[in-house]
């Protein structure tokens, strides 16, 4: 039988790798490689805007407060100390983390409207005369684009497949099923999922089951671990 290994017997005497490090030759042949910046943060914030119920979660800080957990948590990367948190927010379309109040909270209509404004914008879809867009423009051009994906059009499967990253994480962010789990999640981009008018609806919903649940809450500030229903992550 030709290309048979030599028998034991036959193989010369000396020196052999004990089991560990054979193990770590093999482990030598995969080259390790960081998670990208990019994504690292949008899984990161991901992480900390888990949902609770189907909706979104009620114990999320202000986006300043997150700004400042992003950063912390960028200082782990390997990489991140060659960026800023705002450039990383910029390269992953989500600019309303850069705004504070609480109509710019991930997973709002004002947020969502924002980004997909932004990355029109940045996309070339519309420009301004001069300057800068201001807030108002950045919203008006997001809920442009965002009309087409409530009626039928031609236009409707493209503009979901250019915006689909900001959508999806916006809806993750709400809390609605098959969204935002990971980013590095294939999106599955079909008109109904893409749906601004189920979004709201979603909101509207968990607004209605919030507000029938507070009254049987206790008050935060006097018993913060009430129902252990703060916990971040």
């Amino acid at each position: 039988m030709t290309n048979a290994p030599p028998a034991l017997s036959a193989l010369p005497a000396g020196p052999s790798l004990s089991l560990g490090a054979t193990d770590r030759f093999r482990l030598g042949v995969i080259e390790c490689k960081p998670v990208p910046v990019d994504r690292y943060v949008r899984n990161a914030l991901t992480e900390l805007l888990t949902p609770r119920d189907g909706c979104p979660n009620a114990c999320v800080p202000d986006n300043a407060q997150l700004r400042e957990m992003l950063a912390t948590i960028l200082t782990l990367h390997p990489q991140g100390d060659a960026t800023s948190l705002e450039r990383v927010i910029g390269q992953i379309g989500l600019l309303s983390l850069l705004r504070d109040g609480p109509d710019y909270a991930p997973g709002t209509i004002n947020a969502l409207r924002y980004d997909v404004g932004a990355h029109a914008v940045a996309s070339g879809f519309f420009s301004v005369s001069e300057g800068v867009p201001s807030e108002a423009e950045l919203l008006d051009f997001g809920a442009s684009e965002l009309m087409f994906l409530d009626t039928p059009n031609e236009y409707r499967h493209d503009v979901a497949s250019a915006h689909a990253a900001i959508i999806d994480f916006h809806y993750g962010a709400a809390g609605m099923a098959g969204h935002g789990a990971r980013e590095n999640r294939e999106t599955k981009i079909t008109p109904a999922m893409m749906q601004v008018s189920d979004f709201t609806r979603h909101l509207a919903t968990c607004r209605q089951r919030r507000d029938a649940e507070r009254p049987a809450t206790a008050d935060a500030q006097t018993m913060p671990r009430a129902g252990l229903r703060c916990a971040i992550l």
